[in-house]
């Protein structure tokens, strides 16, 4: 006669997959496109802010408000990069504490990147569309604005211990307190700096056009070259406009295209 213990199988406990099991070498092909194309873009992303910054720095351009501008959103890119290449190491050697880390650095990184734009924004509608003649005391609030408003909102979620794995990457837990966290810190932050961006660039393109066509008026109405006015931007100006904007507009687009990607089905 078979013994009971011979007899009776032995119960099975569900085992569980723990959330560092997702990381580079688990991932599905979908995610590896993700990762890839990331990973290379971030790189990219990396030694082109880099040159801004050695550039500046070294060439002494950063004598220019606009060359300074320019360093600070560059400085920001820089450190976005470092945190999306962190990603391979956090994963690979499956560390807690390096995650929670490279999801900090990541959320600073990306509020100053869309802060800096904002304020970059901002400066051109100041001195073009207001006449005012930026200082250093201007910058100083700049600064104190863009990393103070940045580092507030990457503290807040440490109180809840809400930086950890979410796919590819770690950032905030896609729980639903990171959910809330997600939108109160990063979201609602991000479509307020676009569209107060967007309002402030109409603006400035309103004000630019408005002047040129003035000026096109003058010259042909009269033989002699219009007069210089104090508040009519040079030509050195607009084209630190048009830089301006179009580094702004790039860099921008790096944390909105993390925010899709955030809100798809990677989590």
């Amino acid at each position: 006669m078979a013994t009971l213990s011979s007899s009776t199988p032995t119960p099975s406990h569900p085992t569980t997959t723990s959330p560092w099991t997702r990381g580079a070498r688990t991932l599905t092909d979908e995610q590896e496109v993700v990762w890839g194309v990331w990973m290379a873009g971030s790189f990219i992303s990396l030694l082109s802010a880099g040159l801004v910054i050695a550039i500046i720095l070294f060439f002494s351009r950063n004598q220019l408000r606009s060359s300074r501008l320019v360093l600070a959103i560059a400085s920001a890119t820089f450190l976005e990069s470092v945190s999306a290449l962190l990603s391979w190491i956090t994963f690979e050697f499956e560390s807690p504490l390096m995650c929670r880390f490279q999801g900090a650095l990541t959320q600073f990184s990306q509020l100053s990147m869309f802060a800096w734009t904002f304020i970059i924004s901002l400066d051109l509608y100041l001195h073009v569309v207001k006449g005012v003649s930026v200082s250093r005391s201007h910058e100083l609030i700049y600064h104190s604005f863009s990393w103070g408003f940045s580092l507030l909102f990457t503290i807040l979620p440490l109180s809840t211990d809400a930086y950890g794995p979410t796919g590819v990457w770690c950032w905030i837990r896609s729980d639903e307190r990171g959910q809330v966290w997600r939108w109160i810190v990063f979201y609602l932050p991000l479509y307020g700096v676009i569209m107060g961006t967007i309002f402030l660039y109409s603006l400035v393109i309103r004000k630019v056009r408005t002047r040129v066509q003035v000026s096109y008026f003058l010259i042909f109405s009269s033989s002699l070259p219009p007069p210089p006015s104090p508040h009519h931007p040079p030509l050195l100006v607009r084209i630190d406009i048009l830089f301006l904007l179009l580094l702004s507009l790039f860099s921008s687009s790096h944390p909105i295209n993390r925010a899709k990607l955030n809100l798809s089905s990677l989590d």
